[in-house]
């Protein structure tokens, strides 16, 4: 009996590794990749603000023709990506074509991929048939890995992201529940509002 005493005494002042793992703090996903910024505002006398904002993963589009584009590159224009479950679908041929008919290359840098890395055969078809010369496309199960930690878990496709010209997320969204064309209005309506926040 006392035996035991000792044994129980002896687990509570000296836990192993294993039971003093639960007592380990780890921050939140809400906190991953959110970093503090000071931005300057062009042409405007107020002084740097200080805001919390989701920083963008580093990565690299693969075009179908095998050009690589990175995410720095990108920089100094907006940049919407929006995530696909497959090229060839209802939604993201309508999609696509209304992207192209509508957004200002420009003004905004485009990028549609498909998740499924197989599909990356697929996309040059897919762009040949869509007549894509705006948007960058490809299949990339990494990048889109990487956005799901950066916002905090498994994104429901299909999923927008806006990117702003310093390289953080600004906004993030399902685009389910919307038709083709309102997802395409959604995503002109806060490119106008990030336009009017970075004046």
């Amino acid at each position: 009996m006392a035996l035991l005493a000792v044994l129980f005494l002896s687990l509570l002042l000296f836990p192993s590794s294993a039971s003093g793992e639960w007592y380990i703090l780890k921050p939140g996903k809400d906190r991953e990749g959110r970093v503090e910024v000071k931005e300057e505002i062009e042409g405007k006398k107020e002084r740097a603000e200080s805001t919390l904002k989701i920083l963008a993963p580093t990565f690299t589009v693969i075009t179908p023709e095998l050009k690589k584009v990175s995410s720095e590159e990108l920089l100094g224009k907006p940049t919407v990506i929006v995530f696909v479950d497959s090229f060839f679908s209802p939604f993201t041929e309508k999609f696509a074509k209304e992207l192209e008919e509508t957004l200002s290359i420009e003004d905004v840098n485009l990028i549609l991929i498909d998740v499924h890395d197989a599909d990356f055969l697929s996309a040059r078809e897919f762009k040949e048939m869509m007549k894509i010369k705006k948007l960058l496309i490809t299949a990339d199960s990494y990048i889109y890995e990487q956005f799901g930690e950066a916002l905090g878990g498994e994104l429901s496709l299909p999923f927008a992201a806006v990117i702003d010209s310093y390289g953080f997320i600004r906004f993030a969204q399902p685009l389910k529940k919307l038709e083709p064309q309102e997802a395409v209005k959604r995503l002109r309506e806060l490119l106008k509002k990030l336009e009017e926040e970075e004046r």
